[in-house]
Parts: structure tokens; sequence; C-alpha cells
């Protein structure tokens, strides 16, 4: 099976329920491409796999609060996530500036300094993740603290990693592939 990195955290036989890893760039896995992903019939007989058909919902109950849906245009969701919790908490784009324009800005840079997998997908546990966290702090001047909800599928539950620490907390909820904001 081939591999399409996108920095996930990868989850351990011994972590314990709701335990969050605290290392920045701890264990980080390779999720499936669709392309080479087992049929969804063989997903949900391996259990120990799947992601349930509620995840989002289990995690609005777990966390009480909602996933804000965000785009992957352009396999730019892990950017555009982050940029979205900043705004939430009050940033906007300088003018004549977008959102959309600060997101191709730093989906540029990565580009140019060659911080993207040759499939578009951006290492968030490595160089990349780092630099787009960077990059967002260079355009809103806001340190972030970024956490990462995802799916367990050693143990099948929901479970959170820490990535870094900062003064604007925001949480991404991933599914293979793909980061949402959790609002």
């Amino acid at each position: 099976m081939k591999h399409g990195y996108v920095g996930t955290p990868a989850s351990s036989p011994n972590n314990k329920r709701d335990e969050v890893a605290t290392q920045p760039n701890a264990g980080y896995a390779s999720v499936p491409r669709d392309s080479d992903s087992p049929s969804k019939k063989t997903q949900q007989e391996d259990k120990g796999f799947a992601i349930p058909d509620d995840y989002i919902k289990q995690v609005e109950q777990k966390y009480k609060r909602k996933v804000q849906r965000i785009s992957g245009q352009g396999l730019n969701c892990y950017i555009r996530s982050i940029l979205t919790g900043v705004r939430n908490a009050g940033w906007s784009p300088r003018s004549p500036q977008t959102l959309d324009s600060v997101i191709n800005d730093i989906a540029g840079v990565l580009g140019t300094e060659g911080l993207r997998a040759p499939d578009g997908l951006i290492d968030v546990g490595g160089r990349d993740g780092a630099r787009v966290r960077d990059l967002v702090k260079q355009q809103t001047g806001r340190e972030i603290g970024l956490r990462i909800i995802t799916w367990d599928k050693t143990n099948a539950r929901i479970t959170a990693f820490d990535q870094t620490a900062g003064a604007l907390a925001i949480t991404l909820v991933h599914t293979p592939g793909h980061f949402d904001l959790l609002a």
C-alpha cells in the first residue's frame, strides 16, 4: 500500500485514554491515499482501523464545541484551518489581502522552499508544519498553541496531541488527508 504523508500523530498501544502527547514531532504516521484505501466495507469490518461514521459528532460531543468544516481547496486545509482559527479570534488580513490571498502566499512560500511532499501534502509534524506556523505568526502577529484531535486506530478512540504551545489556542480535527477547525 502506498502512503501519502500528512503528518498525523501516530497512536501507541501504550497511550492512556485521553492522554495528550506533548512532544512536537513525536510519532507521526502516514495515511493511505484515497486511491489505495481499503473499501469502506473492509474498513468497517476492521473496527480498529475505521473512523466511525459519526466521528465528527463524537468530537463535538466530547469537546462540547462545533467542528467548523474547512475547504480542502489546493490541499491547503491545514493552513486554512489555522488562519480561520486566528480570524475567529479577531484577526483580519491587512487590506487589500483576503484570507485566501494569505493562504496562497503561505502555500507559495512552502512551494518555493520545497516544503511540500510531491503529492502536495504538508508534513504537519515536520519542517513543513513548523514553517506554516512561523509564516502564520509573521502574517498575523499571533503565536498559536496548536492541538490536533485525531482517531486512534489502534485503540479505536478519539485522542488529542499538543503540537505547539502558544498564547492563542487552536484545535484542529484530523480525518485522513484533511483538517477541520474545532470552533
